[in-house]
This record gives structure tokens, C-alpha cells and sequence, in this order.
């Protein structure tokens, strides 16, 4: 009788084993795994940091180069307005003259006429 307790002893003593292992694999599955984790969490949270601070710099620095574009096709859109306003100044006033002379001269035509 004692050979069968003796071997049930040794018989239970795996199985505990086994679940011990199992335990312990667990145990150090899910450790690792919070690493895992907390690394990829860690790295994510560095990447986002790294992707927000390039893309503010990228956007202060397209910003500026905006801003100088702006400025400068401003001012280069104010030149050409100013230019062509001056330009339909100057055409106008050639075009009022124009009507001018034309209706004095109309005038004068009317006045030979009348007379």
C-alpha cells in the first residue's frame, strides 16, 4: 500500500509543479507584458511629443515663410495696384480729354452750323 502512496505522492507533486509553473509563466508573462506596455505607452507618448513639436516648428516655420510671401506679394500687389491705378488715372484723364476736345469740337461744329 505504501508503493501506491508513494506514488500518488509523486504523481500529485507534478501536477502542483505544473501549476506552479503555470503561476509563475503568468506571473512574468503579464510583468513583462506591463513593460511591454508601459515601454510602448512611453515611446508612443515621446513619438506624439516628437510629431507635435516637429509639426509645430513646421508650422511656425511655414508661418514665417507664408508671412514673408505675404508681405512681399503685398507689397507686390500694392505696387501693381498703385501702378495700374496711376495707369487708368493717366487713361482717363487722356479719355476725358479726348471727350473733352470731341464734345468742343461737336460744339463748335453745332455753333458753325447755327450760324
Amino acid at each position: 500500500g505504501s508503493m501506491k502512496g508513494n506514488d500518488d505522492g509523486r504523481a500529485s507533486q507534478p501536477i502542483l509543479n505544473k501549476v506552479e509553473r503555470q503561476a509563475m509563466v503568468d506571473e512574468i508573462e503579464k510583468k513583462e507584458r506591463s513593460m511591454v506596455d508601459e515601454i510602448e505607452r512611453k515611446s508612443k507618448s515621446r513619438e506624439e511629443a516628437m510629431m507635435n513639436e516637429m509639426k509645430e516648428e513646421s508650422k511656425s516655420r511655414e508661418e514665417d515663410m507664408m508671412n514673408k510671401i505675404d508681405s512681399k506679394s503685398k507689397s507686390r500687389e500694392e505696387i501693381m495696384m498703385n501702378e495700374m491705378k496711376e495707369e487708368s488715372k493717366h487713361r482717363e484723364e487722356i479719355m476725358m480729354n479726348e471727350m473733352k476736345n470731341a464734345i468742343n469740337t461737336l460744339h463748335f461744329e453745332l455753333v458753325a452750323v447755327t450760324l
